[in-house]
């Protein structure tokens, strides 16, 4: 059985733990396994898989910005998924599947398959299913409702009338009155038992008075012992923050670092989105997340940007670093995509951008040394 065969059993099944052991143990890479169609695992997965699985595959770096043969993202098949499924199933899988898609990849909403569809006009097009859906069932319940109360009403008033009609039968009958029959019966307590109780409740009231209870006890405790105790609690806990440091540094400098493969994607992924997004400014507005970053983690930037170009002496580099320069220059940039960037967002983004800047510019200054 070959490993495209295995992997979507796993995902069919719905087992991402076994498909982790075996991506692991075979050394694939989820980015170059591809199946017919143009297709990678994320389509498959939101055409059969669950939500769990989904989350897998986008955490193992699976691209969700490939297109297949039909021009349809992992997003367009999911929302299409949705129109196939029942209204509660439909509802689930537009929030655990279709959100977390466009989280990945937020430029997939504009994008056209063959037939002219973009994933917004599908997202539209299934929220307008649902809400419709929704509110025929909710008419149905009404209107069920209202047969129920229909029928609650008949039966409460035949109860009345059948409750009526046996008060009057009873007020034409004779009355009887059994009080006078009855005796009580009174109850005479032995002299014994009365002073054997007099003398337990007297006993009780004299301990109650004498104890001492354990919270005024602990207090006492607390009090004695307070100074070195609180001594040794504070010499604890400078000690495990000292030893949770230390992990962290151990974490930080042990940390295995990415193959020059993937950084070789990540760096094609970054150009392609950086491309397609110059090409379709018109109209929109860009966040944070809609920023095609070189890398999430700020000191990777270099790794990412250079991982090809081994040499820091050749022309190629050279050339490579100075178009960089120009691409993340703050004034360059807010030329190009100033007038698109989000008003909440506009200082965060700035702030990105310098930082990559200056980490651009300090590279230079260190070739050229």
């Amino acid at each position: 059985m070959g490993h495209k065969t295995k992997l979507k059993r796993y995902i069919k099944d719905d087992r991402p733990l076994k498909l982790k052991s075996y991506v692991t143990s075979h050394k694939l890479y989820l980015e170059k396994v591809m199946l017919g169609h143009r297709r990678n695992l994320l389509h498959y997965c939101a055409q059969h898989g669950t939500a769990d699985m989904l989350r897998c595959l986008l955490k193992m770096n699976c691209d969700p910005s490939q297109q297949d043969k039909d021009g349809n993202l992992p997003l367009h098949l999911a929302l299409q998924r949705g129109f196939l499924e029942s209204i509660q199933q439909a509802r689930e899988t537009l929030l655990d599947m279709v959100t977390p898609l466009l989280e990945a990849y937020p430029l997939g909403q504009d994008v056209e398959n063959k037939e002219g569809a973009t994933g917004q006009d599908l997202l539209t097009s299934l929220k307008k299913r649902i809400k419709s859906q929704l509110s025929c069932s909710t008419l149905k319940r009404q209107a069920e409702t209202d047969r129920n109360y229909d029928g609650d009403d008949d039966e409460s008033w035949r109860q009345k009338l059948s409750e009526e009609a046996s008060f009057e039968h009873e007020e034409g009958l004779p009355r009887y009155s059994y009080s006078d029959d009855v005796q009580q019966e009174q109850f005479h307590e032995p002299a014994g038992d009365w002073f054997e109780e007099v003398r337990k409740e007297y006993t009780s009231k004299r301990s109650r008075k004498l104890h001492t209870f354990w919270r005024d006890k602990k207090q006492k405790i607390s009090d004695v012992i307070g100074g070195t105790s609180g001594k040794k609690s504070h010499k604890q806990n400078t000690e495990n923050d000292k030893w949770q440091n230390a992990r962290e540094e151990m974490k930080k400098q042990y940390k295995p670092q990415p193959s020059v493969d993937h950084l070789i994607l990540k760096k094609k992924r970054y150009e392609s989105k950086f491309t397609y997004l110059l090409g379709h400014l018109s109209g929109r507005t860009l966040t944070y997340a809609c920023i095609p970053w070189p890398s999430p983690d700020i000191s990777r930037v270099v790794d990412v940007l250079m991982c090809d170009l081994p040499d820091n002496k050749s022309a190629a580099f050279h050339k490579y670093l100075r178009g960089q320069q120009i691409r993340w220059h703050p004034d360059k940039f807010m030329q190009k995509l100033g007038d698109h960037l989000h008003p909440d967002h506009k200082a965060k983004i700035l702030n990105r951008v310098m930082a990559i800047s200056q980490i651009l510019n300090g590279l230079k200054t260190k070739v050229n040394q």
